[in-house]
């Protein structure tokens, strides 16, 4: 039976003395609450990511982007769908007028050539109708020519053609005015139209490689043979247009010219600008689809409140995360994205792109990237400072309670914690069995001894009866010995049994160390005294602690400190 005494609040004492090295509780909880944190940090972190929620510096920059190509894929189709409508229309009209014209004069299209006169009459007849087709189409100009000429002697004679072909200069103001870039100069003159400083009187057509399969294609309608010409300068200037051609084909399938709007390169910057929020923004306009852009074939624009630096040179794209792609340049480096839009099928397809500065992505990102850093330090820190706080909060009573068991305090005081309460109950009635307990041992001792001295008393007197008391007071002391060794250790019995059936079990050297740690030796005086190192020492203790089934050197010495006073108790027995 397990005797309890005021030592077994000093065994709890200790016991949390040596694992003060250890994690406290307060530790271990303000551990477990910062782990649980933690847990619910990336929990969110994890929902965030899932539902898309949490965008990177990337993802934000391709949907600014994506947003931007939307508009600017709209506005370039249904601008260059109105444009060939409007086209097409012309291109009736026109026809229409022609073969009007020649029929009230009783003249064929053949009669037109080497008479300029006609060819003049005809520039005015359809100068009204293109002077309001500018005005109304989102365009730079617009031009019919015939597929003829005023002069076929000559030299360049079979690619010059008659043609009428005006520009306007004022593409967001109230006031156009209006020059004629081809045709008549008198006709010009007599409507209050400046000629341009680069007038001429006829178009060459090798400015449209496709001419000639105009002419092969007359039995098709005008929608199914329409197309825009690439970019090209036009003789003389330094314009870069590209040219709407959609073919006049009269009756018996007659070609007759070509008739169509132009958009250049300085108006395509002014229509396409575009109100955004992303600095020095970009936009191309490039025939064909590959990876590397030819800037310099393709039209730009920039954002309509700022300003942007036009694109020189080649570009060659590579794929980055988030659908985003990396355009290197010689000059400048971009990040953005492409799409491929098809205008006519008669045109390759053309590819929209929408840029932004590397340069600024890099900085947005960067800075994303601080920012994102900063609120998980805040949440971070903020956890922490909660982990803290309400650890320190829970754990107070507590901590109060461990120290009154450590300064021996009243153990009959309520806490506001139940299983405290219950602690200091269970301890406290143990501590009264023992006084209980010591106070009657104490009483036959005093009786025992009481006792002995009535024996020593008579000893003189009667021989054989001191033997027999002498003997009676020796079995006592034994007796006594026991009770109170047996209350003081506290020692498990099947515990100690098992110490003891361990001992036989050590080898030569685990018994060698044993006994000196008996002695009183450490594991430093053992190591020099055997010739070992204390690593095979530790190593010895562990198969010792094994078999004896303890846990520390303290248990050792405990058991083994039992072991000799029964050893000395069984030798004097002997004697």
């Amino acid at each position: 039976m397990m005797i309890h005494s005021p030592k077994l609040i000093k065994k709890v004492r200790r016991r949390m003395e040596s694992t003060a090295s250890a994690w406290s509780l307060r530790r271990k909880l303000f551990g477990y609450m910062l782990l649980l944190a933690c847990l619910l940090i990336l929990f969110l972190m994890t929902a965030f990511f899932l539902s898309g929620q949490y965008n990177t510096a990337e993802q934000e920059a391709y949907d600014a982007l994506d947003m931007q190509m939307e508009v600017y894929e709209k506005y370039v189709l249904d601008h260059f769908d109105s444009i060939a409508a409007a086209g097409i229309n012309l291109s009736k009209n026109a026809t229409s007028s022609l073969e009007g014209y020649l029929e009230k004069n009783a003249l064929s299209f053949a009669d037109l050539t080497d008479n300029a006169e006609t060819i003049a009459e005809l520039q005015q007849l359809f100068l009204e109708s293109l002077i309001q087709q500018l005005n109304q189409e989102n365009c730079s100009g617009v031009y019919i020519m015939l597929d003829t000429t005023v002069n076929s002697r000559l030299e360049d004679a079979e690619s010059s053609r008659a043609c009428l072909y005006l520009q306007t200069n004022g593409y967001k103001s109230s006031y156009n005015p209006i020059s004629m870039l081809y045709g008549n100069a008198d006709i010009a003159r007599a409507n209050d139209m400046m000629p341009h400083r680069q007038w001429h009187l006829e178009l060459d057509t090798r400015l449209f490689p496709s001419y000639e399969e105009f002419k092969r294609r007359t039995d098709e309608p005008a929608a199914a043979t329409y197309r825009f010409t690439d970019l090209f300068v036009i003789p003389g200037t330094e314009m870069r247009v590209m040219l709407l051609c959609v073919p006049l084909v009269g009756e018996n399938n007659r070609f007759y010219g070509l008739c169509g709007f132009e958009i250049s390169e300085s108006y395509f910057m002014s229509y396409y600008a575009q109100p955004t929020k992303v600095d020095y923004l970009t936009y191309l306009f490039t025939p064909g689809v590959d990876s590397v852009i030819d800037t310099e074939a393709g039209f730009s624009c920039g954002e309509s409140d700022g300003y942007y630096r036009i694109p020189s040179g080649t570009l060659t794209a590579e794929g980055l995360e988030n659908g985003l792609y990396r355009y290197t340049g010689s000059a400048l480096s971009y990040v953005g994205i492409s799409r491929s839009i098809s205008l006519s099928p008669n045109n390759p397809l053309y590819t929209l792109s929408v840029l932004m500065r590397k340069s600024d992505f890099d900085r947005d990102k960067t800075t994303e990237s601080l920012k994102t850093l900063l609120i998980w330090i805040l949440i971070v820190a903020a956890a922490v400072c909660l982990c803290f706080y309400f650890s320190r909060k829970f754990l107070i009573p507590l901590l109060k309670s461990i120290e009154r068991i450590k300064a021996n305090d009243s153990l009959d005081e309520q806490t506001s914690i139940p299983e405290i309460d219950d602690l200091f109950a269970f301890l406290s009635e143990k501590d009264r069995q023992h006084s209980a307990l010591v106070h009657t041992l104490s009483q036959e001792k005093q009786e025992m001894l009481a006792q002995h001295e009535l024996l020593k008393s008579e000893h003189h007197a009667v021989t054989s009866e001191k033997e027999h008391l002498q003997t009676e007071y020796e079995k006592a002391q034994l007796e006594l010995s026991r009770l109170a060794y047996s209350r003081k250790a506290e020692i498990d019995p099947d515990d100690y049994a098992h110490f003891l059936s361990g001992v036989k079990t050590l080898t030569l050297t685990e018994r060698k160390v044993f006994d000196m740690y008996l002695a009183g030796m450490t594991v430093k005086e053992i190591a020099q005294a055997s010739g070992i190192a204390e690593s095979t020492v530790y190593y010895h203790n562990k198969n010792i602690y094994s078999k004896l089934g303890i846990n520390s050197l303290k248990q050792l010495l405990r058991y083994a400190a039992l072991m000799q006073q029964q050893e000395k108790e069984e030798n004097l027995l002997q004697a």
